[in-house]
């Protein structure tokens, strides 16, 4: 089973309590080498903790590694799982995916119109794929909190973009709609709604006769979906990479048993 935490999350908590150490014996010695390291220790350990996700790709892309488990393997690249059977290689692609407006708030064309175009996504799709959700109870008070929160960072970043010398419509675009979504969730949310977590990621696999063939057919039909989805649904989609790839290889498998835990899972 795939840790919650990634490898360079524990080398963060390393780096942690190497600093710590080094405060102490800074303090107990005044040696400014003890004072210098602690700094650099803390340092690494925010930036592994806080940007492992994206740290861990890049590492082994450069250093060309490459995962082998028992039936699977993960390439350098950190973006594809692939398989081979029967002299057949298959590459699984995941994609994430961010949606802005919830059908449950909409009035009845609204949610018509939204049934439609999820229809019309799957009629213009031509390669298999799934869309997952995970869907879990939130605690109702720090998820207000949190919700309150978000809403107000969207508003500083609006202003931030609607201040540049050319401002970036799309970002703009985005953070409004964001807020939209924060203040009709804050609004369920007085009305005695219960919060719940929603997340969707997309999975598709091709298959190929190399191992490159079948890379480059999933890559092709990642783009496709990506681009299927986001019009269709008005949804930001991404290619999960990485340690998010990975959690979803695994959710796959075994679903987190708690919504803590899940919660845990997405730090």
């Amino acid at each position: 089973m795939i840790s919650s935490k990634t490898p360079f999350q524990n080398v963060g908590y390393a780096s942690l309590a190497g600093g710590a150490c080094a405060i102490i014996l800074s303090i107990l010695s005044g040696n400014i080498f003890f004072i210098l390291f602690a700094i650099v220790a803390f340092s690494a350990s925010f930036a592994i903790f806080k940007y492992g996700y994206l740290l861990a790709p890049m590492f082994t892309k450069g250093a060309k590694i490459v995962e082998f488990h028992d039936d699977f393997e993960i390439p350098p690249s950190q973006d594809v799982v692939i398989r081979k059977t029967n002299n057949v290689y298959y590459a699984t692609m995941f994609l994430g995916v961010k949606i802005y407006e919830s059908i449950s708030d909409k009035p009845e064309d609204r949610k018509t119109v939204f049934t439609e175009m999820f229809e019309r996504l799957l009629a213009n799709t031509n390669n298999v794929f799934s869309l997952t959700s995970l869907v879990y109870a939130k605690d109702l008070s720090e998820y207000r909190a949190k919700i309150g929160t978000a809403r107000v960072e969207a508003e500083i970043r609006l202003t931030q973009f609607k201040q540049t010398k050319k401002p970036d419509l799309s970002a703009i675009n985005r953070e409004k709609r964001l807020i939209e979504l924060y203040t009709r969730q804050l609004q369920s949310l007085t009305q005695g709604a219960r919060p719940m977590g929603l997340l969707f990621y997309l999975k598709t696999t091709s298959a190929g006769l190399t191992r490159q063939d079948a890379i480059d057919k999933a890559l092709a039909q990642s783009r496709e979906l990506k681009a299927s989805v986001s019009n269709a649904l008005n949804a930001d989609v991404f290619p999960l990479t990485g340690d998010y790839m990975k959690r979803c290889f695994e959710w796959e498998k075994t679903l987190p048993t708690t919504p803590q835990e899940l919660e845990d899972q997405l730090v």
